[in-house]
């Protein structure tokens, strides 16, 4: 199984936000590094319909797709652990009830949860390497 988008266009998507930016002093070039998330995926299930988690090069960020027989596709979801909570935000097109039922329990995840889904996604092997 794979997913329908392709590898280099989830890290597209998955960079948002994340690209090297300069500063208007011209001593100083700061680039910020490049969120990759390519660990796993791992299936799982989120309001009934399966999803593919991936674990980023940032451990405190995990990208949930949804997966190709999911009424959801397409869609992705952005996670954020930050030192609170989990933040959540997510785009796509796909069926707003299969979506909305995934946000219901992705909203439920603890810190403990986000961390057992990024170890999950970095045990899993894509099925091509």
């Amino acid at each position: 199984m794979g997913i329908k988008l392709p590898v280099s266009m989830l890290l597209m998507i998955a960079i948002i936000g994340c690209s090297p930016t300069v500063e208007t002093n011209e001593t100083s070039i700061e680039e910020k590094p490049q969120l990759v998330c390519e660990t796993g995926p791992s299936k799982e299930i989120f309001g009934e319909t399966d999803w593919l988690v991936y674990g980023c090069n940032e451990q405190e960020f995990l990208v949930v797709v949804s997966a190709p027989d999911n009424p959801a596709t397409p869609f992705i979801f952005f996670l954020k652990r930050d030192a609170s909570d989990i933040q959540i935000s997510g785009e796509g097109t796909g069926n707003k009830e299969a979506t909305r039922a995934a946000l219901a329990e992705l909203r439920s995840l603890t810190r403990a949860d986000f961390k057992k889904l990024a170890t999950r996604a970095q045990k899993a092997r894509p099925k091509n390497s």
